[in-house]
């Protein structure tokens, strides 16, 4: 696992979302060799939703570099919310 692409905020989610991914892995097998597939699916549900977790908190992390970037390039940027109504 690379920690250099999520933000230093962001590494002890990572961190834990990781082992978390690892061992439903090593779940996965025991199922899977146990044939009690109904089980396997929802561990696989659960490994899905901490890689979509993942890969957001990565694009995060990517999203703050490249701002940094064009900070650098001098081009201000600002956060714009929208408004409900």
């Amino acid at each position: 696992m690379k920690l250099n692409q999520f933000l230093k905020s962001d590494e002890e989610v990572v961190k834990r979302k990781t082992d978390s991914v690892e061992s439903l892995a090593e779940l996965l097998l025991d199922s899977l060799e146990e044939g009690d597939y109904e089980e396997a699916l929802d561990i696989l549900g659960s490994i899905k939703a901490n890689i979509e977790d993942l890969k957001r908190i990565s694009n995060k992390g990517r999203l703050y570099d490249a701002a940094i970037r064009l900070k650098q390039r001098g081009i201000d940027l600002s956060v714009v919310r929208r408004s409900l109504g």
